[in-house]
């Protein structure tokens, strides 16, 4: 009994996750004119990384800019912390979200062309992956995290499958492997069949 009440909770939830990918296009075709101009909602994880990160605090005297503030939904490039702010003012301060959507953002930035542009560097991607991983293990796993962020664009930002690789624990596992592959004198090889 436990198990069937599991999986209608995991039911339900899928189909509660997909209404609200619909919810978050649906208000970012109501607010468009909301928005503020001028930004790249597309780009938005890697324009904040690079206008926010250590570095161009350090260099260039940049500031660093809180999650969860007026400042952070209205001056960075963040579709769905600007669109929360919007729609749902309280559940914005108070630390909640809309969460993403890739459709929602290539629409805000390029309209159905976008949406179409997006999907379609997807699906190549998507096609590519079991090339490369017959190809070789580092362009294979490349892919491999890819298809991850892919799979889960319709409820995140559209750049995702990039900006993962900007991440530090990323960076870390893809530097220790890579130590250590040269380290061993092992070089790993995918057997093509």
């Amino acid at each position: 009994d436990r198990d069937r009440s599991m999986s209608e909770n995991l039911l339900i939830s899928f189909f509660y996750q997909q209404g609200v990918s619909a919810e978050v296009i649906g208000y970012t075709y109501d607010y468009e004119n909301t928005f503020p101009e001028g930004k790249v909602y597309l780009l938005g994880d890697i324009t904040d990384y690079f206008r926010h990160n250590i570095f161009a605090r350090l260099l260039f005297g940049a500031k660093s800019v809180e999650p969860q503030t007026v400042e952070h939904a209205l001056e960075d490039n963040s579709l769905d912390s600007a669109l929360t702010y919007f729609v749902k003012p309280d559940l914005y301060l108070s630390g909640g979200g809309l969460g993403g959507c890739y459709v929602a953002e290539a629409w805000k930035d390029l309209g159905y062309f976008g949406v179409c542009l997006v999907s379609f560097l997807y699906g190549m991607v998507l096609a590519k992956i079991p090339i490369w991983c017959r190809k070789n293990l580092w362009i294979g796993s490349v892919g491999l995290v890819m298809f991850n962020q892919i799979i889960f664009a319709p409820r995140a930002h559209a750049i995702k499958p990039i900006f993962v690789f900007f991440s530090l624990n990323v960076i870390i596992v893809y530097a220790y492997l890579y130590i250590a592959s040269k380290r061993s004198g092992n070089r790993v090889q995918v057997v093509n069949s």
